[in-house]
């Protein structure tokens, strides 16, 4: 029988969790392969109803990158104790699979009295693949002793939860080197502390008339013409934590310790502490700035911040009238008019007191660069590929430069002796070929870049 998450063909069946736990109803024996898995959604599928006459129950899922496994192993640990709870008698037991790539097996497997039956497609473990992802799975009996013994093959190879309190050191293939790192990103929050509402008459008004208003800034704002209102102006503060220079400093002290991708910086796990204590730095002086804004803003009355945006209309509306500019020839019907904009302002600033009083927001603001685990990409051939050839093309292009050689990147070149004008092509499979013969000890990192 063929299950299917969409389709709604004749004769295929809608594919959900229940029709999994359906089969797996009064087993006893079961075994899960899935490369990927939610706990929330295998706790759903094994009830106690549905594990009342198992006696033994296998789990194997995919083995994640280094920066995740000790969260990994701690999360399954729970999953098996849990389970334990619901089938004190049964015997269940989770362990993670390691293959060149992705370990990427779907197959679900059960022993209902002497019968053994099996369930075979696409389905992951996880709550995307039955309520969001086009998924199917093949019901049957056929081959079933043929995929017994795969998942048996499979559960000798795969490793133990107890065999993993340490992460493997084995890094032989470029997959198993890409998981040794996580990735840094510069966070999209921000603070938004100007408001212009005069852009859509900017646009419409002739440039010749525009210059006529670059003399003399208005009250509040930056100079050159008809410049947005600064908030932090009318609080008399400085909120100005994000400025190129500011930013130039940030990327420098990253880059010793990355290699910059499409997804990120790539930063090895071994010397991540070393750019933490960097970054940290820079974190609280943003963390000061943002707490030093919010107090100013908290202490001044929207009264007081209306005041402020009128005089800033006013003067602008002089500016205009001065140099003989008719704001209602160029708005038209459609365009906002900015001397009726002050619901808009009052908005935006109900905007930053909200965000300033989440201490997550405020968090996330500080942080120059936010962390995030190695994502699984293994199984996406094209973000894989995208992945892979940023990493190489940044190593070849900073090959050419000796001047901003340094850090991480100097040690991997050294190492695999790859010199100025390498193609990332050679790059890359000098790196493989290092892998191949001799790894890639974490030590590497913390030796040679002294970090």
């Amino acid at each position: 029988m063929l299950y299917s998450t969409r389709s709604k063909a004749k004769g295929v069946t809608r594919l959900t969790r229940e029709v999994v736990q359906q089969h797996f109803s009064g087993a006893l024996r079961i075994g899960v392969i899935s490369p990927y898995y939610d706990v929330k959604w295998l706790l759903q599928l094994l009830t106690a109803p549905t594990l009342s006459n198992a006696q033994e129950v296998r789990l194997i899922f995919n083995i994640l990158g280094a920066s995740r496994l000790k969260q990994q192993v701690e999360e399954l640990r729970g999953l098996e104790s849990a389970l334990k709870k619901r089938a004190p008698k049964c015997e269940i037991n989770v362990r993670l699979a390691h293959a060149p790539g992705i370990f990427h097996t779907k197959l679900f497997l059960f022993q209902v009295e002497d019968q053994w039956g099996a369930l075979v497609g696409s389905l992951n473990a996880t709550n995307a693949a039955t309520q969001v992802n086009e998924e199917i799975l093949v019901s049957g009996t056929q081959d079933v002793e043929l995929l017994r013994s795969y998942l048996i093959d499979s559960w000798t190879c795969a490793k133990k939860l107890d065999d993993l309190e340490n992460i493997p050191s084995d890094i032989n293939d470029l997959i198993a080197f890409f998981r040794t790192g996580i990735l840094y990103f510069k966070p999209s929050s921000s603070l938004l502390v100007t408001y212009n509402p005069f852009r859509d008459l900017l646009h419409a008004i002739p440039e010749e008339l525009r210059r006529r208003l670059d003399d003399q800034a208005l009250p509040f704002s930056d100079p050159g013409g008809l410049g947005a209102f600064k908030v932090s102006l009318a609080l008399n503060t400085v909120i100005e934590y994000d400025s190129e220079q500011d930013e130039s400093k940030t990327r420098a002290s990253l880059k010793p310790y990355s290699v910059e991708t499409c997804l990120g910086y790539w930063v090895p796990i071994s010397v991540e502490s070393g750019l933490e204590k960097k970054l940290q730095e820079a974190r609280s002086q943003k963390e000061t700035v943002l707490k030093t804004f919010s107090k100013r803003l908290a202490s001044t009355s929207n009264k007081i911040m209306l005041a402020h945006y009128n005089d800033y209309l006013g003067a602008a509306k002089e500016r205009l009238l001065a140099c003989e500019i008719q704001a209602e020839t160029y708005l038209g019907p459609r365009r906002t008019n900015p001397f009726e904009s002050q619901p808009a302002f009052l908005r935006l600033v109900a905007g930053l007191r909200k965000k300033l009083e989440d201490p997550n927001q405020v968090a996330r603001m500080s942080f120059p660069y936010l962390r995030t685990p190695m994502p699984e990409i293994w199984s996406d051939p094209d973000t894989s590929r995208l992945f892979s050839e940023s990493f190489f093309d940044y190593l070849s292009y900073v090959s050419y430069r000796s001047s901003i050689q340094r850090g991480i990147v100097k040690t991997l070149l050294v190492r695999i002796r790859k010199e100025a004008g390498d193609t990332p092509d050679q790059i890359k499979k000098a790196l493989i070929r290092h892998l191949q013969n001799n790894g890639w000890p974490k030590e590497i990192w913390v030796r040679q870049t002294g970090r």
